[in-house]
């Protein structure tokens, strides 16, 4: 017990359970999450996703005000890389959402604006600018890229550094591509690469 309450004290305090964010309720592991704008939601029960899905914006607003944590982001919003729960710069909650950071200087950048890093797009694109290629979904992107106001997402390692030095020019061609942030729930990009979930 002491043992427990030392380390609670020295690493702080253990992040909260994700709940449901139609019902409140534990998430259920059995129930499939769905993924919207960059970040996974679980569930309680088979039902839940298709009411998320409805109106995200909504459900999210309501877990906010209810003080509620019901997603996880599949990024490091302060680099747009792929992340997940092991990343070695720890996390953090806001809005309902759970951030996970590369380093400890992505958590300490986010903390001073946490606005700035979680605001969300209300455009984007799952079709790399570099490769041209269709991504399966979120988390099938190993990167994102912000551009004019929309929200690129990346295939691949390999297309970071051409979209960091030609980014603007290279989302002109998939310009028809980029549309309203839609639930996906799909694991597989075109290529049939199968990306490790959080």
């Amino acid at each position: 017990m002491i043992t427990l309450a030392l380390s609670t004290l020295l690493l702080g305090a253990a992040p909260k359970p994700l709940t449901c964010g139609i019902m409140g309720s534990a998430v259920n592991s059995k129930v499939a999450p769905v993924d919207y704008n960059g970040i996974r939601f679980g569930f309680c029960c088979p039902g839940c996703d298709g009411k998320f899905e409805a109106d995200p914006k909504a459900a999210m607003a309501n877990a906010d005000k209810k003080g509620w944590t019901i997603g996880e982001s599949l990024f490091d919003v302060t680099t747009g890389l792929r992340v997940g729960v092991a990343a070695k710069g720890g996390s953090t909650d806001y809005k309902g959402v759970r951030y996970y950071f590369q380093t400890a200087d992505g958590l300490k950048a986010f903390k001073a604006t946490p606005a700035k890093f979680a605001a969300m797009p209300t455009k984007d694109s799952l079709t790399c600018p570099v490769s041209k290629e269709k991504i399966g979904g979120y988390a099938s992107a190993a990167s994102f890229m912000d551009i004019d106001g929309a929200r690129y997402y990346i295939c691949c390692g390999g297309c970071v550094d051409s979209m960091k030095s030609k980014g603007a020019e290279l989302v002109k061609s998939i310009a028809n591509t980029v549309g309203v942030p839609k639930v996906a729930n799909k694991t597989k990009n075109e290529s049939g690469e199968d990306h490790k979930p959080l």
